[in-house]
């Protein structure tokens, strides 16, 4: 009995530090669960802030690359406004330009052309005075001188009369004539250098000045009577444009080599309001 109850006994106490043993290895397994558990619940919370850091700096990045876009356009729309100014600038200085040119031009063309006129007027005036002076000669009576020893009865009434050599030298016929044919012919030859001036100029006339308001007169007139359609090319979104100045309805068409008209593209408007006011913007047909 002593044997069976010792033997009951040492099970007893085997069981017992096996549970111990069993209880300690469960512990410990447990504790090092844990502890790859708060390993990972730390791994997946730094995860997550770097997550929502690259989130937050992929949306900063978005805002600013869209200001950059938006100041890109802001540029954009400057150069081309200055693109503009300038193309306008370059084409009134270009225009005055020409207009004085011009005017100047015309200035000393009718200069010239008053200065031939009083030249033909003085040529005219001497070979009138030469063709005055050699009718004169052929015109004036010759003195007489009675060489019939007086009046008598028996003879008739009218005296004989014989030509005398006038005292004063007379100019010879024939070198008058060449003098006048040779003033002829100058007085011809300024006339056909006026006749063949190829653009048109303004006569002074005797007594009257060629003013600049008389010029600008006439170079106005001739400016509306020529030029009847004024092409204008500008610039919308980098591409050019060309539109006739007036056109009620605003028509653009493309721009060809040389600056010339194309096929119609559609019409242009001027905007009123926004960061484009007062420029033009092109609606294309469809």
């Amino acid at each position: 009995m002593n044997n069976q109850k010792h033997a009951l006994v040492q099970m007893a106490q085997t069981l017992v530090e096996s549970y111990h043993s069993e209880t300690a290895e469960y512990l410990k397994h447990r504790l090092e669960t844990d502890q790859k558990m708060a390993e990972l619940s730390q791994t997946i919370l730094d995860q997550e802030k770097d997550s929502a850091y690259g989130l937050a700096k992929i949306q900063e990045l978005e805002e600013t690359l869209s200001l950059k876009n938006r100041t890109l356009s802001e540029y954009e729309e400057m150069i081309r406004g200055l693109e503009d100014k300038l193309k306008e600038k370059l084409e009134t200085e270009s225009a005055e330009q020409e207009s004085s040119d011009k005017f100047n031009m015309l200035r000393i063309q009718a200069k010239e052309i008053t200065e031939k006129d009083r030249e033909i007027e003085r040529l005219n005036k001497l070979v009138n005075l030469l063709r005055d002076k050699q009718k004169a000669h052929k015109d004036t009576p010759r003195p007489t001188h009675d060489v019939s020893g007086g009046w008598s009865p028996t003879r008739k009434n009218a005296p004989f009369q014989k030509q005398v050599v006038p005292a004063e030298p007379v100019e010879d016929t024939k070198d008058v004539e060449e003098q006048s044919e040779v003033i002829e012919a100058i007085v011809s030859q300024v006339s056909e250098e006026i006749s063949d001036t190829e653009e048109p100029v303004l006569v002074e006339k005797p007594g009257e000045e060629v003013t600049e308001e008389v010029v600008k007169e006439e170079e106005k007139e001739e400016e509306q009577e020529e030029a009847k359609e004024v092409a204008e090319i500008f610039v919308y979104r980098k591409k050019e444009y060309y539109t006739i100045k007036g056109d009620p309805d605003k028509v653009v068409y493309r721009v060809l080599e040389g600056d010339l008209k194309g096929e119609r593209l559609g019409t242009w408007y001027e905007n009123t309001s926004g960061k484009r006011k007062g420029k033009r913007s092109v609606t294309l047909d469809k």
